[in-house]
């Protein structure tokens, strides 16, 4: 099973839009403990679930290393976002999933694979069939309407290639 590193942005919308189960039935979901500790605010939505899932194992919280390289592109980034980067770069995940603009920059400008949760749906039909291609475009809609996406980043989502997204499969 993958490994992958997901910040608190991405998580929360998946939660918001039904999905977050079906990721953590196909990934092992790994976080930083500040992106933790930002999921499980007691009375925020989605606080009970990611305590639940962390109890069971199904996501990790990575405790903060002075071992984590410090490159100082990383300090505009949030405390979640660049624990989450850091994290990969030691080598703790297969990609990254994340949602927050500037941390996707720098994963695109240094090479680092990841994807955003608008992006997950397309890539976990073809692993679970109960998901069928017809609920795909719902589910990215309502995804897209969670969160705060540019028009280009829907269409990219909608017409990149398959084969673009065969690294990010389970």
């Amino acid at each position: 099973m993958k490994s992958i590193l997901i910040d608190a942005s991405s998580a929360i919308l998946l939660y918001k839009s039904g999905w977050l189960e079906t990721t953590v039935a196909h990934y092992h979901l790994r976080t930083g403990s500040a992106a933790y500790r930002e999921l499980a605010v007691p009375g925020y939505p989605g606080a009970d679930s990611f305590q639940r899932i962390t109890a069971q194992g199904r996501l990790e919280v990575l405790p903060t290393s002075a071992n984590l390289a410090e490159d100082h592109n990383l300090a505009s980034l949030g405390a979640g976002e660049r624990e989450c980067i850091q994290h990969f770069l030691a080598g703790a995940g297969h990609f990254i999933l994340m949602d927050d603009g500037r941390g996707a920059a720098y994963c695109r400008d240094h090479g680092i694979p990841y994807v955003n949760a608008l992006l997950m749906p397309r890539i976990l039909v073809r692993a679970d069939p109960e998901i069928g291609r017809l609920n795909v475009p719902r589910a990215m809609a309502q995804i897209f309407r969670l969160g705060r996406y540019a028009p280009w980043i829907l269409d990219f989502a909608r017409h990149c290639s398959d084969e673009a997204l065969a690294p990010f499969r389970p």
